[in-house]
């Protein structure tokens, strides 16, 4: 193999590696933390997790998602990485139905699925103070 063609093609890996590395460069994102009620009240436990569905043309591909604790706090992430993208994002929820033992689902069946959801919210870099407490509703 002459020089000329051997660095050609190292100059090609390295370019390729770098590209990979890139991948998602610039992409931002932020810590997405706050409170779910449901009339009012905290909602949290093991059966509970809190699911951000890409909304407005976000075209993100991993769906964010955080577990609830007792008190109702949640702290998501978006992969290693952590964060979740900017953007417009369907809030709903994931019920532990099979793990519940006869307990009933502490949310309108709504709030089950991303295409039915009413709740939304926008994740931007500075939020407001509760700006992502998530307020569901039983009925």
């Amino acid at each position: 193999m002459s020089s000329s063609l051997w660095v050609r093609d190292r100059s090609c890996v390295l370019g390729f590696v770098i590209l990979l590395a890139c991948a998602g460069c610039g992409e931002r994102r932020a810590e997405v933390t706050g409170k779910v009620t449901v009339d009012g009240k905290p909602l949290g436990g093991k059966l509970i997790t809190i699911l951000f569905a890409p909304d407005k043309d976000n075209p993100i591909r991993k769906i964010p998602a955080a577990a609830v604790d007792p008190n109702g706090t949640f702290t998501m992430r978006t992969g290693a990485t952590g964060g979740v993208p900017l953007g417009w994002y369907k809030v709903h929820v994931h019920w532990d139905s099979k793990n519940a033992q006869g307990q009933p689902c502490p949310v309108h069946p709504r709030f089950l699925e991303a295409g039915l959801t009413t709740l939304s919210v926008e994740v931007v870099a500075n939020p407001q103070p509760g700006a992502y407490d998530l307020k569901f509703t039983r009925n």
